[in-house]
């Protein structure tokens, strides 16, 4: 359903249903202190602006989707695979938050989650359209690639189910169609590897899809950037495994999907192979060139995180590695998909990496171009069974100036516990 005037209804019923913040249900779970829950750095500042009566939020994404120029942040759920939108209210300053779609899995599955989202403009008409994947853990072959997008009837909705051999989406992320205007989307799925790509008609009803990529193990995590500086953006995948033998495999673009072998690959560091990878690519030194960090885990719990910067020239070679730090000895998570971002908060002029850690909470890692780095412990969580989760950086709230939104879950029972959204002010040069 999508902001319904009235009560809520299944997700079949969208089409034709107009978007009205005013008329839509607003989820009035009330809000607790963040203060109470978190212990800063000195100059942050934090703020829960929604709780939603679900234990797990996975799917995170920011953009207009309403067209009036306001910015949605918009959640994905689980088990009850739902997306929330959360947007800002000027007049009273302060963040609403509705439901937008529920049971995207199927509305007999019992344990759905909307694992990713994008915000994009997939068909160059000025408007963006919200793309969600939902999963079903513990489930083969359930996976469903939905796209939600607004005509002159309002809302309109398509559903594809992704075929394969696998059970969990570890990625998405767009790339430019070779049609003017056009953009597809490429997925990577753990359990056999596959790599989709997704291409669009022109009135987005038309949907084709087909795996690129077959790696026949796990596929961990996925972006798409620009890694070696040449104005070619790359696809950065990460082949997982259990034996401790992971890969980073960076793959160009053609005509039908990605080149067949990999462009560079990064299987180990100082002779230490790994069963779990992550990667995050930004200016992270702030000299103009994006970098890749690769948070290598050892093993699949945790126990052991090390992250590292890889610095590659156009040619695709390796010409530098800074290691930032090794986390050893405690939990926090050794899976850092989506928990890595790289960018600006609130006054700071330089771009930082910050990674959320469970129960540790955020860290912020600056890098300089001459190699100091440093890192501080930005936001720690000072109650039991607190746990931050994913990450994205972006202007909510509309004062020109990015807040790190991030997710979190607390635990109040056997098997209970509630999801809760939260943004990160503060930061500077200072």
């Amino acid at each position: 359903m999508l902001f319904p005037a009235a009560a809520i209804v299944a997700v079949s019923d969208v089409s034709g249903t107009q978007p009205s913040a005013a008329g839509a249900p607003q989820v009035g779970l009330s809000l607790p202190d963040a203060d109470s829950l978190f212990e800063l750095a000195p100059g942050y500042r934090v703020r829960c602006i929604a709780r939603l009566p679900q234990p797990i939020i996975m799917g995170l994404a920011l953009g207009d989707v309403c067209g009036d120029g306001w910015p949605e942040l918009i959640t994905g759920t689980g088990p009850d695979s739902r997306l929330y939108f959360h947007r800002y209210d000027p007049v009273s300053k302060t963040f609403k938050t509705h439901l937008f779609a529920e049971r995207l899995a199927g509305a007999d599955c019992p344990n759905g989650v909307v694992s990713n989202i994008l915000v994009a403009d997939l068909n160059g008409n000025g408007t963006n359209e919200i793309v969600a994947m939902t999963d079903q853990e513990f489930e083969d072959s359930n996976m469903k690639f939905w796209i939600f997008f607004r005509d002159a009837a309002g809302w309109q909705k398509k559903m594809v189910a992704v075929p394969g051999m696998s059970h969990w989406t570890h990625g998405l992320a767009v790339h430019e169609d070779q049609r003017e205007g056009m953009l597809d989307i490429f997925s990577v799925h753990c359990g056999h590897g596959e790599v989709f790509r997704y291409s669009f008609s022109r009135d987005l009803l038309g949907i084709n899809l087909r795996i690129v990529k077959l790696m026949w193990a796990p596929g961990e995590n996925l972006e798409i950037a620009d890694v070696f500086n040449t104005g070619r953006k790359k696809l950065i995948v990460v082949q997982g495994d259990d034996f401790y033998n992971t890969a980073v495999k960076i793959y160009g673009f053609t005509s039908v999907g990605l080149t067949k072998w990999p462009e560079a690959c990064i299987d180990s560091y100082q002779e230490k192979r790994f069963c779990d990878a992550t990667t995050c690519t930004g200016d992270l030194d702030n000299d103009g060139k994006n970098e890749m960090v690769v948070g290598w885990a050892y093993p699949r719990s945790g126990a052991e995180i090390t992250l590292v910067v890889y610095k590659f020239d156009t040619t695709g070679e390796v010409v530098d590695i800074i290691p930032l730090v090794e986390f050893s000895g405690d939990y926090g998570t050794g899976y850092l998909e989506a928990r890595m971002r790289i960018g600006k908060i609130g006054s700071d002029s330089r771009n930082r990496l910050y990674v959320s850690r469970a129960e540790k909470g955020i860290y912020q890692f600056t890098l300089e171009p001459n190699g100091h780095k440093s890192v501080t412990h930005i936001l720690r969580p000072k109650v039991r069974n607190f746990s931050t989760g994913r990450i994205l950086l972006g202007d909510l709230d509309r004062d020109g100036r990015n807040e790190l939104i991030f997710v979190g879950s607390v635990a109040f029972g056997e098997g209970q516990s509630e999801a809760l959204v939260f943004l990160l002010n503060g930061g500077g040069d200072g």
